[in-house]
C-alpha cells in the first residue's frame, strides 16, 4: 500500500509540476486589474476625491472650464508617493497525501497622479470669453514586485517565482474653452498618450523523486514596450443658478500611431530521471507588434463652487467596454512562437512560447465626491471619496492572464494660501478587493479556481498652484 501511495503521489506531483509550469509560463501578467484611472487627479481637487467635471478649470477635468480662467496660471503636484500591498493567501492549495500550499504576496511602489497644468485667458471674441490650457498627467505609474513561494514539504516539491512590472502612461491633454456670459461654457482639445511597460518574470521549480532523481526548471521572461497614441476630448459646463454647476465630458479612445519594443523568453529544464527530457529553449523578438488603447470615457458632474468659502460636488465617469485585442504580439501578430536551441528551431507545439498579451474590458462606472470648507482667510480643509472599480472580466482571470482589483478610497486635504501661491497637502487611503486565479485539487482533478485578493494603498500628495 505504501509503494502504491508513493507512486501515486509522485505521479500527482509530476502532474502538479507540469500544471503549475503551464499555468505560470503562459501568464506573463499577474497584476493587471484593468482600471482606467486608479487615482483622482487635480492639484486642488485631489483632496476632494478628484471631482471637477462640473466646475473644474483644467483641461484634464473639463476643457469647457478654460473659458472661466481670468489669470494665466500654473498648478502641479510636486511630490506623490505611496505604497500598496496585495495578498493572495491560498494561491496554491493541493492535497496529494501531503498538503502543498503556497501564498502570493506582492508590494507596489506607486506614484500618485503627477499633474502639471497651465492655463491662459485669451480674451473676448464673438461675445464669448476664451481660454487655452495644457495638462500633463501621469495617472498610472505602477511598480509591481510580486513573490510566489511554495516551500518544500513531505512531497519535496518547491516553487518560487518573482514578477517585477513597471508601467506608466503619460497624458498630454490640450484644450480650448469658451464661456458665454459666464454661465454656459464649451470646450474641446486633443489628447496624446505615451505608454511604457517593462516586465521581468523569474520562475524556478524543484521536485525530488524517491529514486533521488530531480526535475529542475528555470524560466525567465522579460519584455518592454513603448506606444504613442492620439485621441480627443470635449465637454460643456452650465450654471443654472449662482454657484451651482453641471458639466459633462467625452473622451474618445486613443489610437496607437507608433509602437516599439522587444521580448525575451528563456526556459531551461534539467530532468535527471529522463535525460532526454532536458532542454534549453530561447525566444527573442526585437520587433513585436505593439498596441495601446483606452476606452470611450463619458463623465458627468454637479457641484456648488464658492472657492475659499464652500465647495461640494460629485462626479461619475463611465468607461465603455473593449473587445479583446493584443497589446503585444509577434512581428506578424503571432500569439505563439517556436523556440530556438543551439541546434536550430524547435518545431514542437508543446514547447512553443506564448508571446502575446491580450486585453479585454467590461463597461465600468466610477464615482467621486468631495467638499471643501474655508477654515480661515488663508486655510481650507478638504475631504472626499472615490471608487476604482475594475473593468477586467472574470473570464480573463479564468484564463489566468489578469486579476480583478476593485477599490474604494478616502481623501483628506488642506490648502494654505499665501500672497503668491496656494499649497496643498493630501492623504489618500484605498482598500482593494477582488479575485486572482489559484490552483486547487478537489480529490479528483487538478485545476484552477478564483481565489480572493485584497490590497491596501496609502498615498501622500503635495502640490502648489500660482498665477504667473
Amino acid at each position: 500500500g505504501h509503494g502504491v501511495c508513493t507512486c501515486v503521489c509522485e505521479m500527482m506531483r509530476g502532474a502538479l509540476t507540469s500544471f503549475v509550469l503551464t499555468l505560470l509560463l503562459c501568464s506573463p501578467a499577474w497584476a493587471r486589474p484593468g482600471n482606467p484611472e486608479r487615482y483622482p487627479v487635480g492639484t486642488r481637487t485631489c483632496g476632494m476625491g478628484g471631482i471637477g467635471i462640473g466646475f473644474g478649470s483644467e483641461p484634464w477635468q473639463n476643457p469647457a472650464g478654460l473659458g472661466k480662467v481670468r489669470h494665466m496660471g500654473l498648478a502641479g503636484s510636486l511630490s506623490a508617493y505611496g505604497y500598496t500591498s496585495e495578498v493572495v493567501p491560498s494561491f496554491i492549495d493541493v492535497d496529494l497525501s501531503g498538503r502543498i500550499r503556497g501564498s502570493m504576496e506582492t508590494t507596489s511602489v506607486d506614484i500618485f497622479p503627477l499633474n502639471l497644468a497651465y492655463v491662459k485667458p485669451m480674451g473676448e471674441w464673438l461675445g464669448m470669453f476664451h481660454g487655452l490650457g495644457l495638462s500633463l498627467v501621469l495617472p498610472d505609474y505602477h511598480q509591481f514586485d510580486g513573490a510566489l513561494n511554495v516551500p518544500p514539504g513531505d512531497l519535496l516539491f518547491e516553487l518560487r517565482a518573482r514578477l517585477q512590472q513597471q508601467w506608466e502612461t503619460y497624458w498630454l491633454v490640450g484644450g480650448w474653452g469658451a464661456c458665454y456670459e459666464g454661465w454656459l461654457c464649451v470646450g474641446a482639445g486633443p489628447t496624446f498618450a505615451l505608454h511604457l511597460e517593462e516586465e521581468l518574470t523569474v520562475l524556478t521549480t524543484f521536485a525530488e523523486y524517491s529514486d533521488d532523481s530531480t526535475r529542475d526548471t528555470a524560466q525567465t521572461h522579460s519584455s518592454d514596450m513603448l506606444a504613442a497614441a492620439v485621441g480627443g476630448h470635449a465637454g460643456f459646463q452650465v450654471m443654472p443658478s449662482e454657484g451651482f454647476w453641471f458639466g459633462a465630458t467625452v473622451r474618445s479612445p486613443v489610437t496607437t500611431l507608433y509602437g516599439d519594443g522587444n521580448l525575451l523568453d528563456v526556459l531551461a529544464v534539467v530532468d535527471t530521471l529522463k535525460q532526454e527530457a532536458s532542454y534549453l529553449d530561447r525566444v527573442e523578438v526585437a520587433n513585436p507588434q505593439v498596441d495601446f488603447r483606452s476606452p470611450w470615457r463619458f463623465g458627468f458632474g454637479v457641484g456648488y463652487d464658492r472657492p475659499g468659502e464652500f465647495s461640494i460636488g460629485a462626479d461619475v465617469r463611465l468607461y465603455l467596454a473593449q473587445e479583446e485585442y493584443r497589446t503585444l504580439a509577434g512581428p506578424n501578430g503571432e500569439s505563439f512562437m517556436f523556440p530556438s536551441t543551439p541546434s536550430g528551431t524547435v518545431m514542437d507545439e508543446n514547447r512553443a512560447v506564448y508571446v502575446a498579451r491580450t486585453v479585454e474590458t467590461d463597461t465600468t462606472a466610477n464615482f467621486s465626491l468631495g467638499a471643501e470648507v474655508g477654515v480661515s482667510e488663508s486655510i481650507v480643509a478638504q475631504a472626499g471619496g472615490f471608487t476604482d472599480l475594475t473593468s477586467t472580466p472574470k473570464e480573463r482571470v479564468r484564463l489566468h492572464e489578469d486579476n480583478r482589483l476593485s477599490r474604494v478610497g478616502g481623501t483628506f486635504g488642506m490648502g494654505w494660501k499665501s500672497e503668491w501661491s496656494t499649497s496643498w497637502a493630501s492623504v489618500v487611503y484605498a482598500y482593494g478587493w477582488g479575485e486572482n486565479y489559484g490552483i486547487r485539487h478537489d480529490g479528483k482533478n487538478l485545476g484552477y479556481v478564483l481565489t480572493p485578493l485584497t490590497a491596501h494603498s496609502v498615498m501622500i500628495v503635495l502640490g502648489s498652484s500660482a498665477p504667473l
